[in-house]
């Protein structure tokens, strides 16, 4: 009986040092978690950014060809 409350506590301090071990893991990987996560959004905000950009610049580019086509067309008249 001795025995088993013997093992019954190495293991439950076995788990308390586990369980000390999993809070400090967690502990130490909470701020790379949050500093990953502010510069993947800071890295979608340029990238929308850019797309945004890029996106004007393409509707400007149409409405040049546009224009191109009708001064052609006027010329062809």
């Amino acid at each position: 009986m001795i025995e088993t409350e013997n093992v019954l506590q190495q293991i439950n301090q076995r788990l308390d040092g586990l369980e000390v071990q999993v809070k400090n893991i967690k502990a130490g990987l909470e701020d790379p978690v949050k500093d990953l996560k502010t510069d993947l959004e800071s890295q979608m905000v340029d990238l929308k950014s850019d797309l945004e950009g890029q996106m004007n610049e393409l509707k400007i580019g149409q409405l040049d060809l546009k224009d191109g086509q009708q001064q052609i067309l006027k010329v062809i008249s």
